[in-house]
């Protein structure tokens, strides 16, 4: 089988010579794809992607990858681990992925490229407040069906680094081999899954939406309720003393943009623009 790669690490891009993706076969099928182009890469670096690092056909895990892969520019084996671990996460608790609710909640514990692994693969997102970070330095999640309580915690089989040679023996590096044979490997010997139990409160970790109150002390907005009742006073938990990470100087100032620069730097156009008319 003849593979043509890429001269850099991110080897999911073509070299701009080359026909890219013509004569590539893959790994999973066998099948002969011919020069692929996937459009959504456009935007982001105008060549064309080379799947050879992508070994699926079309299924969700290769759409997961893909939108990955967009957002780093590259492809790499945290981001498949990610997304093998979300794909098996919906099928051991018996959820469609990706989700477009907020049934299905991800502690991830560690970030980079395999948190957003997980949240191509699952829907569950920073932003959409279905991913929490809980930073233990970790290739490792935990996934919470909100609806039932039930929490799966999953992280790498401890021997998958050395079993991935064998999935891709001709990969010209570990890396590449860990980056072919993590899409491909059977589920059992790529990662551990165990049921575990929660211990925090759920619900009040994620809150309310729409909630919002205002610190005594500091006078900022508290939302999702957070704020900490101390002494009979409404208090943000900074205030409180307890998850600041930053000190303020002894004397703080507010730091400003002078007027005069803001007007250099931006143009302000009004909304809606007069009609002309001849005459």
């Amino acid at each position: 089988m003849l593979l043509h790669r890429g001269k850099c690490r991110e080897s999911w891009f073509s070299p701009s010579t080359g026909d890219g993706a013509a004569g590539l076969t893959l790994l999973a099928t066998g099948r002969d794809v011919g020069n692929l182009w996937f459009p959504t890469f456009v935007a982001v670096n105008k060549r064309k992607l080379n799947p050879m690092t992508l070994l699926i056909t079309s299924t969700p895990l290769r759409a997961a990858l893909e939108q990955s892969a967009t957002m780093h520019r590259h492809l790499c084996p945290r981001q498949v681990l990610g997304a093998r671990m979300g794909m098996y996460a919906g099928e051991l608790l018996g959820l469609e992925l990706p989700r477009t609710d907020k049934r299905l909640f991800t502690f991830v514990e560690t970030d980079g490229c395999f948190a957003d692994g997980v949240s191509t693969a699952t829907g569950c997102w920073l932003g959409r407040r279905t991913l929490r970070l809980v930073d233990l330095g970790k290739v490792a999640a935990t996934f919470v069906d909100t609806r039932t309580g039930q929490a799966i915690r999953m992280h790498p089989h401890p021997e998958a680094r050395v079993l991935a040679r064998s999935y891709a023996p001709n990969a010209r590096s570990r890396w590449h081999a860990y980056l072919e044979a993590y899409q491909i490997m059977p589920v059992a010997e790529l990662l551990v899954a165990r049921p575990v139990t929660l211990t925090l409160d759920l619900a009040a970790l994620i809150g309310r939406n729409g909630i919002r109150t205002q610190c005594e002390q500091c006078g900022e907005e508290i939302i999702n309720q957070r704020e900490v009742l101390h002494e009979g006073r409404v208090l943000c938990p900074g205030c409180a003393g307890a998850g600041r990470y930053w000190s303020e100087a002894e004397a703080p100032e507010v730091l400003e943009l002078p007027y005069t620069k803001v007007e250099e730097r931006y143009e302000f156009v009004p909304a809606v623009q007069p009609v002309r008319r001849n005459g």
